[in-house]
């Protein structure tokens, strides 16, 4: 059972309108659309404003098309904006609230912040659907339960177990990332972990801990970090100090 926290530590909300930004509907005498559409800004993994990931989670976005929802995702130039479509309550109750979220560039299956952040929104603007102090959401990996701990916004998710596969050689590794293979563990060689219908991990085992080859803007990466917990617990005896 893997687990990520969540404590939102600001919020903003404010109405935004959504407009085409075709060039070519522009040139053919289209004219912006005016709907409105409610939107958090939060900060995830952190109790202080303007610190941890940041989130923007923009609500009751049913029938906003694919395009657009990417669209507004590029505007906020965040690294992950999650669109809350909410449906019939008995859907939610048997299946949770259906959530996609968008990088600037793309739509993804799961991610860790915005799947915590999300959840505590709607954990405090949304109280029908909190069942015992859990928040399902309908992501498009599958239905992921987070939940929270007291009157506070710390909460816990679960996510799918991970896949581990091939193991790489570690001198190519080490080029790759610009180090040397004497920087890498030797009792622990890099593979490959993936969290299932996420994308690839590679796991560079460095002595005393455990790099990977990705590179975030973000202060913590919410799956990543379980990727590599999960690596060193299924590798080698977990420490107690």
């Amino acid at each position: 059972m893997n687990r990520g926290s969540s404590m939102p530590g600001r919020w903003e909300t404010r109405e935004i309108v959504e407009k085409l930004l075709d060039n070519r509907d522009k040139s053919a005498g289209v004219q912006p659309m005016g709907t409105q559409l409610e939107y958090f800004i939060v900060d995830v993994f952190t109790d202080t404003a303007l610190e941890g990931n940041p989130l923007a989670v923009v609500m009751n976005t049913a029938g906003l098309s694919t395009e657009k929802m990417q669209t507004i995702a590029r505007e906020f130039n965040l690294s992950e904006t999650t669109f809350v479509e909410r449906r019939a309550a008995e859907l939610e109750q048997h299946e949770g609230v259906r959530v996609r979220i968008f990088t600037t560039q793309e739509e993804l299956p799961f991610a860790g912040h915005p799947t915590l952040g999300t959840a505590s929104v709607l954990r405090m603007t949304a109280h029908e659907v909190v069942a015992s102090d859990t928040v399902t959401l309908a992501l498009n990996v599958g239905a992921v339960p987070v939940r929270f701990a007291g009157e506070g916004s710390f909460g816990e998710m679960t996510q799918r177990d991970p896949e581990f596969g091939a193991e790489l050689e570690p001198h190519e590794v080490a080029r790759l990332c610009g180090l040397a293979t004497e920087d890498l563990d030797p009792a622990l060689r890099p593979q490959v972990v993936q969290e299932p219908r996420l994308p690839l991990w590679r796991l560079n085992p460095w002595k005393g801990w455990a790099g990977s080859t990705w590179a975030s803007r973000k202060p913590q990466h919410g799956c990543a970090s379980v990727e590599r917990a999960g690596f060193l617990f299924w590798r080698q005896p977990v420490r107690q100090d």
